[in-house]
């Protein structure tokens, strides 16, 4: 079988997948932007990032050097994030940053 073969029946696989269990990969919870990640950035950001984390599409950008700048504690500068809200943030985006 060829990798091209190989790789659609993987993605066919995977999209199955997903519809079956509604479209959330699992281990995923309901979080999505307009629910939860919206009001995190505008409590956790935009005081000294400005208008840099307002829309989606602005996070969705740059969601890996969000992620490496949470995880590793730099981000928020003033250090606030309890681990819940560090936790949930990164399964936020960890699950594909769900609108």
């Amino acid at each position: 079988m060829t990798s091209i073969k190989l790789m659609l029946l993987t993605v066919a696989g995977v999209g199955l997948g997903l519809s079956a269990c509604g479209g959330t990969p699992e281990g995923c919870g309901s979080d999505t932007w307009s629910s939860y990640a919206e009001g995190f950035f505008a409590d956790h950001c935009s005081q000294c990032h400005g208008s840099g984390f307002e829309t989606y599409s602005l996070v969705v950008g740059d969601a890996s050097s969000i992620e490496s700048a949470i995880s590793s504690g730099a981000m928020p500068a003033e250090g606030s994030l309890s681990s819940s809200d560090k936790s949930r943030i990164l399964d936020w985006i960890a699950c594909g940053e769900p609108e």
